[in-house]
């Protein structure tokens, strides 16, 4: 499906990197573009529409993709986990909804991973964040590097 040369992939990126400069609604032309470039093989394409259609969007379809996708292992890149991660946090805190069922999510999700990847720590992130004992300077400026789990539980 996807036979891009770099030259194509670089004009893929601007046209990315266009729409999200975008202030107004998604035509349906772009809205296309970004989540047919959920699939991608360039890690750095599918990070782009992550940040288009989890943070800038705030598209339900897209955050659901990213459920679906973090359950299913359809991400491949840790990195990118993460920030699918910090969409759904992003998307449910700006909602102020109620956080249990995310936080449920995140908690299962975390079992089967191995503690020093992004995403278990990402997921640990999250549930602070939601529970609302990390405020919002704190999970923004986190450093996933340096969070060490350990024997963190996610279960509180």
């Amino acid at each position: 499906m996807w036979d891009f040369n770099e030259q194509d992939e670089s004009r893929l990126l601007d046209m990315l990197f266009r729409i999200s400069g975008m202030s107004e609604q998604p035509r349906q032309d772009d809205y296309q573009l970004v989540t047919s470039c959920l699939h991608h093989p360039r890690s750095e394409i599918r990070e782009r529409a992550i940040l288009i259609g989890g943070l800038r969007w705030k598209d339900q379809t897209v955050l659901g993709y990213f459920q679906g996708a973090l359950v299913g292992g359809r991400e491949p890149d840790d990195e990118n986990r993460r920030l699918m991660i910090e969409c759904l946090v992003a998307q449910s805190v700006a909602q102020e909804d109620d956080p249990e069922g995310l936080v449920a999510f995140l908690r299962r999700l975390s079992f089967d991973l191995p503690r020093a990847s992004m995403t278990c720590k990402a997921a640990f992130a999250g549930v602070e964040r939601l529970r609302g004992r990390m405020d919002a300077q704190a999970y923004a400026s986190l450093d996933y590097d340096q969070l060490q789990l350990g024997n963190a539980r996610l279960l509180s």
